[in-house]
């Protein structure tokens, strides 16, 4: 009891200080050390502790704005040499959206790290005048257990830091490296710790607890920062191999933003 009163108490004051993580993921808001979700746009590493299938859906709203939704999903096999994904989002309006298509491959390496390695085409449509634009990008993802209960996580993306251009519009893809670290006090309670720097863009913060009330049931909490401080409030549920998980990240000057994911993965 102790120990949770000390995490609360701890989280509470980090939503003073701690915005928006790049990927949505309504499973959980510090995807690259939760070794436990498989993030491909968290940290496709993860995808090494994907025992033989999943297949998921996600989508985001922002501010009630129907052109500010981002929707995705992924299908992952995993094989005894190596995991499989492939992954899809799409982000924007009916004239200018950008799309990200991935396909990694990730494994083990020996009982304490895992390794990934993720092919993406990432495309932007500006507008019918300036028409599309595509590049292939690298994304790379490491996670380690050198501690019983600790898994810290290592992801980076386009790394090379590729840009659009058409048209003399010249866009910077984001080139993203993150790091982060969870600690299980016990199965049913984790706490997660990120950071996230776009060489473009200030560095963001993420800190998480995530509580299993019951067997089949949890709760999370968090709090964000990227400029603005955003708390976020989940939950999700799960029943024979199907999860639904959903979370509510709160802007204070410009509402909520509403993220829900259904999940179905065979072990």
């Amino acid at each position: 009891m102790k120990k949770i009163f000390i995490l609360f108490a701890l989280l509470a004051g980090c939503f003073s200080v701690f915005g928006q993580i790049s990927f949505p993921d309504a499973r959980t808001c510090v995807q690259t050390s939760r070794y436990d979700i498989f993030s491909p746009f968290g940290n496709p590493a993860t995808l090494s502790y994907m025992q033989k299938f999943e297949v998921s859906a996600f989508f985001q709203n922002r501010y009630a704005e129907k052109e500010l939704s981002t929707a995705g999903g992924h299908l992952a096999v995993g094989t005894k040499p190596v995991n499989i994904a492939a992954a899809f989002v799409q982000y924007g309006f009916l004239d200018y959206h950008e799309q990200l298509f991935t396909f990694g491959l990730a494994r083990k390496i020996g009982k304490r790290f895992a390794l990934s390695v993720q092919a993406d085409y990432y495309n932007v449509h500006y507008s019918s005048l300036s028409g599309a634009d595509g590049k292939f990008i690298i994304q790379l993802g490491f996670v380690a257990n050198p501690a019983k209960n600790l898994y810290i996580g290592f992801h980076t993306f386009n790394p090379a830091q590729t840009k659009l251009r058409t048209d003399g519009i010249e866009l910077d893809i984001p080139s993203l490296f993150a790091v982060g670290m969870s600690y299980w006090f016990n199965p049913k309670i984790v706490t997660s710790i990120m950071c996230e720097k776009d060489i473009f863009r200030q560095f963001r913060f993420a800190v998480e607890a995530d509580y299993a009330i019951y067997e089949n049931f949890r709760v999370k909490a968090a709090c964000l920062k990227e400029g603005e401080v955003m708390p976020a409030l989940g939950c999700g549920m799960a029943l024979k191999g199907v999860a639904l998980d959903a979370n509510f990240k709160i802007h204070t000057k410009l509402g909520v933003i509403p993220e829900i994911a259904l999940t179905y993965a065979l072990k």
